[in-house]
């Protein structure tokens, strides 16, 4: 009898131990990093070409036409092309357009801060003006 009543102990056990629910994290933190490899302008997400006319060698300034063209497969909501404190704005720019924004008498010494947002990426470049 001993032993009938250890078996049933047992299972009692068991089932208590199976039936009884399960605990599990109710909230979880990710860390994760990326890596991001370095190209050139015209291989990136954004294709960025610039190009400068009239410049002046005495005052160091000169024209700047900066051209961007979408090379995401999503449509780029806004991008931003500043120099020297003025921005110029492009919205909704489709897969494989391309825009151009024009600086009149700008700083060659200046950069250029290209930005751009999509659903999911926001980017921001910095290029320096080549006026040589």
């Amino acid at each position: 009898m001993n032993r009938q009543r250890l078996l049933l102990v047992l299972a009692i056990v068991l089932l208590t131990v199976t039936a009884s629910g399960t605990h599990g994290a109710t909230t979880v933190a990710l860390d994760r990093t990326t890596a991001t490899d370095i190209v050139d302008q015209d291989s990136g997400l954004l294709a960025v070409s610039q190009a400068t006319t009239g410049f002046n060698t005495t005052t160091n300034r000169a024209d700047l036409t900066v051209t961007a063209t979408n090379q995401l497969t999503l449509t780029i909501d806004k991008i931003n092309i500043s120099v020297d404190g003025t921005t110029r704005t492009a919205k909704r720019v489709s897969p494989g357009a391309t825009v151009s924004v024009s600086f009149t008498s700008v700083d060659c010494a200046a950069t250029v801060v290209i930005e751009y947002d999509t659903e999911s990426i926001t980017q921001r470049a910095e290029r320096q003006i080549d006026c040589g």
